[in-house]
């Protein structure tokens, strides 16, 4: 008779323990995340927090429990994959716990899709932003030596800083040396903004929803899905089978072809014993570099 597995729900954090929900918190490690938080960590890394908190934030898991528990993940492919052409047998034969794997599928489902079919294209950072704006102020800036141990400044060609706030007078400044002094000031605190600093993020670019994507939507889903996997195979590697076994075949670009017709999302049945496709959309994206925003895990 066959196994029959089932997978457990993930635990809420207990409403009563400091009074507030914080999936984001350090010390928030469920034990059925442990293949999401590995992977999680290479395409959400850690960052830290403002210095008034002084501790790091796991914005990614934080982000996957919070949709998970708003039923903002979709979970309608739990039947499929726990009965459907024994899946569920071919995982823990390759040496993965069940249940831990199910939430890996979701967070690469949702991650997959939430890049190719919701993302924006990445502007500048913040910090190119902030970078080019002083660069722009110094190059238009000529010293002047006005006989004193003072020195002042002019500009090259003129310029002015306008704040505008809605319904209000603007504020403007024109005058060469407060400019050239706020320029000053940006160089040098861009060289005190680490490497996990939101200003180092990039700004969501906002596009014509009527062409999202250069390329097919589908077919960029199925790749990034698909590299997403081969990213948790090197980090946790599978047992090393490369032959067909009690009906099971230990092929690992097979397995994510049938992962990918489990979630429904590409309807081949082709994908449950060839992964033709899949190497297809593997040769085809080779190098690629989407540069498109995740909004769901920033």
């Amino acid at each position: 008779m066959k196994k029959k597995f089932e997978i457990r729900e993930l635990p809420k954090i207990d409403e009563s323990v400091g009074g507030v929900l914080n999936y984001y918190e350090p010390g928030y490690n469920e034990p059925l995340l442990e293949y999401v938080k590995i992977l999680m960590h290479k395409y959400v890394p850690v960052s830290s927090l403002t210095e008034d908190y002084g501790c790091f934030t796991d914005r990614g898991m934080g982000r996957f429990a919070e949709r998970y528990f708003d039923n903002e993940i979709d979970r309608s492919a739990l039947g499929k994959y726990l009965d459907s052409d024994k899946l569920s047998e071919t995982i823990i034969a390759f040496g993965y716990d069940i249940e831990k794997f199910w939430y890996l599928l979701l967070f690469v489902n949702d991650y997959s899709y939430g890049l190719t079919k919701e993302g924006y294209k990445q502007g500048k950072s913040r910090k190119a932003i902030i970078k080019e704006f002083a660069d722009k102020i110094i190059d238009n800036l000529r010293r002047t030596d006005n006989g004193t141990e003072d020195q002042s400044f002019r500009f090259v060609d003129s310029m002015e800083i306008i704040l505008k706030t809605k319904g209000k007078h603007k504020f403007v400044i024109n005058d060469p040396f407060t400019i050239g002094f706020i320029a000053a000031c940006c160089g040098a605190e861009l060289k005190n903004i680490h490497d996990h600093s939101g200003l180092n993020q990039a700004i969501p670019k906002k596009r014509d929803h009527d062409n999202l994507f250069d390329e097919s939507p589908l077919s960029t889903y199925v790749w990034y899905f698909s590299n997403m996997f081969i990213s948790f195979f090197k980090l946790v590697p599978p047992k090393s089978k490369t032959r067909k076994e009690n009906g099971i075949y230990y092929n690992k670009l097979l397995l994510i072809s049938k992962l990918l017709y489990t979630m429904g999302l590409y309807y081949n049945k082709n994908l449950l014993s060839s992964d033709d496709t899949i190497k297809g959309y593997l040769q085809q994206y080779r190098g690629s570099d989407m540069n498109i925003c995740n909004l769901h895990y920033i």
